[in-house]
């Protein structure tokens, strides 16, 4: 049923999908998320000063503290959102192989399974909060 050609191209469609969901992950707009790192450790910073009356030198170690930490929250959140959406795609291209090979009959109990999966998943989320 599969061919090398046809390999090939499914690869081809999977990178070219993911790299546009990179491009699109990556023109959100710095509003959108709060502000650019920077920003959001100056916020910060200016209400560690205001709250904890810091000296001028105690504020500019936690303004660099603020930054590096911020930074580093962008980038890990940048990475994951990166992986969240890499793995939609692989979910997407697998559930769109399987509707090739499964009957109507097969894929609505697989697609009710899915689904009852995903319920009890957003259950036991639910209940711990």
């Amino acid at each position: 049923m599969f061919n090398e050609n046809n390999t090939k191209m499914k690869r081809f469609w999977l990178i070219a999908c993911l790299m546009g969901t990179m491009a699109t992950v990556q023109a959100q707009t710095q509003a959108e998320r709060g502000g650019t790192p920077s920003e959001r450790a100056d916020k910060l910073t200016a209400k560690m000063a205001e709250n904890l009356d810091l000296t001028d030198e105690q504020r500019a170690t936690v303004a660099d503290i603020n930054l590096k930490y911020a930074e580093e929250v962008a980038d890990f959140r940048e990475k994951n959102r990166a992986q969240r959406e890499a793995l939609k795609e692989i979910r997407q291209n697998q559930e769109a192989a399987l509707k090739e090979v499964l009957t109507e009959e097969q894929l609505l109990k697989y697609e009710a399974r899915r689904d009852e999966r995903q319920d009890h998943r957003r259950r036991r989320r639910h209940g711990r909060q």
